[in-house]
C-alpha cells in the first residue's frame, strides 16, 4: 500500500484547520493549498481550497483525507462556499513513499498534481495530474496525465489523456540524456460520460 510522509509543517496546519468551518474561510489564513480563478465563466475570481481533514473520525484509518472546497467569489475579495468534496482527494500513510500534491487553476480548470516518490523498494518517480472543468452543476474530468521516469535509468514515458477527444498522446524519453530522442505517438481511448469529481476517489486513480 502506498504512503504519505507527513511533516511537521502539514500537521501544525491540519490542526489550526480544525477550527475553521466553509462558512468562515479566510483567505489569508492558508491552508495547505488554495489556488484563484474564474471557474464558471462569470468574469470573477473563484477560489479553490485543498485541506487536511482534521478529525479523526472523519478520516479513514491508514490513509490521510483532504476536502476540496470551491468558493464563488463575488469581485469584492469576499467568496462564499459553493462545492464541498470530503474525502475525494485520500493518500495512503506509509514510510516508504512520500506525495506532493499541489493545487492550481489554469484556462477556468481545476488541476490537482500528485507527485509520488519511493525512498525504498522502487526506482519509479511518478507524477499525475487531474484537470476538472465545471459544467452542469459539478467539476467534472476532462484529462490526466501521468508522468513516470526510472531514477536509475532516466527511462520515462508521460501519457497525457484527453477524455473530451476520446484521445492519448505518449512520449518517451530520457530525463538524463539529451541524446535519445523523444518520440511521440498519439492512439485512441474508449468513449465513455465525463467523470465527476463527486465521484473521484484518487487511490484508485494510481
Amino acid at each position: 500500500m502506498r504512503s504519505i510522509l507527513i511533516s511537521a509543517t502539514i500537521l501544525l496546519l491540519t490542526l489550526s484547520a480544525a477550527a475553521q468551518t466553509d462558512s468562515e474561510y479566510d483567505p489569508e489564513s492558508e491552508p495547505v493549498h488554495q489556488a484563484f480563478g474564474d471557474l464558471n465563466k462569470d468574469g470573477l475570481e473563484d477560489l479553490v481550497t485543498l485541506t487536511p481533514i482534521p478529525s479523526a473520525e472523519d478520516s479513514v484509518a491508514g490513509f490521510l483525507c483532504y476536502k476540496l472546497v470551491a468558493f464563488r467569489g463575488d469581485g469584492d475579495g469576499n467568496f462564499e462556499p459553493w462545492k464541498t468534496y470530503d474525502k475525494s482527494i485520500v493518500v495512503p500513510l506509509n514510510d516508504f513513499i512520500s506525495y506532493d500534491l499541489s493545487l492550481s487553476v489554469k484556462r477556468g480548470s481545476i488541476h490537482i498534481e500528485v507527485g509520488e516518490f519511493a525512498s525504498a523498494g522502487s526506482w519509479s518517480s511518478d507524477n499525475y495530474t487531474f484537470v476538472f472543468r465545471y459544467q452542469n452543476d459539478d467539476f467534472y474530468l476532462i484529462g490526466h496525465e501521468h508522468d513516470s521516469f526510472a531514477r536509475n535509468t532516466g527511462k520515462g514515458e508521460k501519457n497525457s489523456f484527453n477524455h473530451l477527444t476520446h484521445k492519448k498522446l505518449t512520449t518517451t524519453y530520457n530525463a538524463f540524456d539529451d541524446n535519445v530522442p523523444q518520440r511521440s505517438k498519439w492512439s485512441d481511448i474508449p468513449e465513455a460520460p465525463l467523470r465527476p469529481l463527486s465521484k473521484f476517489f484518487l487511490p484508485d486513480e494510481i
